[in-house]
């Protein structure tokens, strides 16, 4: 799994979901925002769905002021020692991408610091293997 796919799904799924979606007022929460049109919980599991990498399933969960994308190995053989090794510190590499995607978030609920974004890599039988929480920069 290369660096620069994973950066650029995470990305282009997350900057549809922001740009799909404009907040009329402000929520509470992310996920009272986010749930409150079920069309816009269609919207980004469509868009869930269009992106894809081999091997691995994209999904997503809010709860709260979390939003939570997981990648999970389909098939636990394309999970080798290199990527075990390499998934958390491609998670730091990319911090400051998932630091502005998390502003995204707030800026949707028109807040500040208050969402946070975790990326987790779990295998076929939903261990986790990688996992990282981002939130925006403090201002």
């Amino acid at each position: 799994m290369k660096k620069r796919t994973v950066k650029s799904i995470v990305c282009a799924a997350l900057m549809v979901m922001t740009l799909s979606v404009t907040a009329c007022g402000s929520s509470k929460t992310l996920e009272e925002y986010m749930t409150s049109s079920p069309e816009v919980m269609q919207e980004m599991e469509d868009q869930f769905s269009a992106v894809s990498i081999d091997g691995l399933d994209i999904s997503f969960e809010v709860k709260g002021n979390e939003f939570i994308n997981t990648y999970t190995f389909v098939d636990d053989s394309l999970l080798t020692d290199d990527i075990r090794e390499n998934i958390t510190a491609n998670l730091d590499a990319s911090a400051s991408l998932f630091e502005d995607l998390a502003k995204q978030l707030d800026d949707m609920i028109k807040q500040k610091n208050t969402c946070t974004l975790t990326i987790q890599y779990v295998d076929s039988e939903g261990n986790v293997i990688g996992e990282k929480s981002f939130q925006a920069p403090q201002e």
